[in-house]
């Protein structure tokens, strides 16, 4: 067999191959031009003539698999060629049972067609123990596609561990945050986390499992969760100091009650974003930080400007919220009456409004009192006047 000319068609091609050393099939010119073009990547030169060798040896299996292999190649964008190779590949499994490369191929050309039930029919007969780690790899993808475990998840994990790549276990981990196992999740893109460091994305997407991980927990574990989460939060900020990893490392500070650090890192970040093009996100982070730490007048100026830089219903109504605590925490029920209203909190306005009215019946009640005490002191200093002048004056202060 030639060298291949282009290594992206070589590990199949070699795999395929190494079934097909028979003489029978090495002395045959349609064989040795298919093999030749579909090296080159020209797939459907390859097809042509691994059609004619069909013809010549229509109970070769190698050339039914070969020739399944190249119309699939074009059938991803012709599913008349991917039927055709669908057909090819099964009478290569009749004429050669169980030959793992012919199978994992038919499996590809059934999902191609949308037949991924008769995919795992194929994929079942492949034993992952007795093949190599490179068909283990081929089978796992294509179990995964076509979901032969229902959730896919299993197969992904095992892809993973076989592969030991970055990418595997965070798609393994995108996968099972889909399934809401969060702490799963965190755990596999940890491990991705452990095998490229450097990868940014992996980093987010290994604080946002756990963000998420806290979220579904009780409130008593959840400040411990989010506080788990603050060292990779901060690498992940620091890997990659962008908007979305700052909003992200913000929000992990505030969760873990953080605040005034939350606070120092988005005065930076949000006087940046606004200056440039008004970031409500962390603007109204920001606000919400210094609203926690008690910050009441530093919080209404970072919550009114993210009111201003509100682009959608549900902004608004997370900053009048906000705004709506602040003025209650200071007694300014009109205010807070109406942000409240704005956000559309009507248990928050009825207190409000039941707050105020005990304010203006206690305001009242000091009222009376003070007018009160005012008319008991003014009959207290009569009635000494009265007894002044009964007696000629009050008694001589001592020396």
């Amino acid at each position: 067999m030639r060298k291949p000319t282009n290594t992206r068609f070589t590990p199949l091609l070699a795999l395929l191959a190494m079934a097909a050393l028979a003489p029978s099939v090495w002395a045959n010119g349609d064989w040795d031009q298919g093999v030749t073009a579909y090296q080159a990547g020209k797939h459907e030169e390859a097809a042509a003539a691994f059609a004619r060798y069909v013809e010549t040896a229509p109970d070769a299996y190698q050339g039914h698999q070969m020739l399944g292999t190249a119309l699939l190649n074009t059938g991803l964008l012709n599913a008349g060629d991917a039927q055709k190779a669908a057909a090819h590949l099964r009478r290569a499994d009749e004429l050669h049972s169980g030959q793992p490369a012919i199978l994992l191929t038919l499996a590809k050309a059934l999902l191609a067609i949308e037949k991924p039930e008769d995919a795992c029919v194929v994929l079942d007969r492949v034993d992952a123990a007795t093949v190599s780690a490179q068909f283990q790899v081929a089978l796992y993808k294509l179990r995964a596609k076509a979901a032969c475990s229902g959730d896919r998840l299993g197969d992904l994990e095992q892809l993973a561990k076989v592969t030991g790549t970055a990418s595997a276990w965070a798609t393994y981990g995108v996968a099972l945050k889909k399934a809401n196992r969060f702490t799963d999740a965190a755990s596999a893109f940890a491990k991705a986390v452990e095998i490229e460091p450097t990868d940014a994305k992996i980093r987010r997407a290994q604080v946002a499992a756990l963000v998420d991980q806290a979220l579904a927990a009780e409130a008593p574990e959840r400040l411990a969760l989010y506080t788990v989460a603050l060292e990779p939060a901060a690498l992940a900020f620091e890997a990659n100091p962008n908007r979305n990893t700052t909003a992200l490392y913000a929000d992990v500070l505030i969760n873990a009650q953080r605040y005034s650090q939350a606070a120092e890192l988005l005065s930076t970040a949000t006087v940046a974003a606004v200056a440039t093009k008004g970031d409500w996100l962390l603007t109204f982070l920001s606000g919400r930080a210094l609203l926690l730490d008690q910050k009441y007048v530093a919080a209404e100026g970072q919550l009114t400007m993210a009111l201003g830089l509100a682009t959608d219903a549900h902004q608004t109504t997370q900053t009048s919220e906000q705004l709506g605590f602040i003025f209650e925490m200071q007694k300014r029920y009109d205010e807070a009456i109406s942000a409240y209203t704005a956000a559309n909190r009507t248990d928050d306005v009825a207190r409000v409004e039941a707050n105020r009215l005990i304010a203006l019946e206690n305001a009242k009640a000091e009222e009376f009192n003070k007018q009160r005490a005012d008319l008991i002191e003014q009959k207290r200093q009569a009635d000494e006047a009265a007894v002044n002048i009964r007696t000629g004056g009050p008694p001589p202060t001592p020396s």
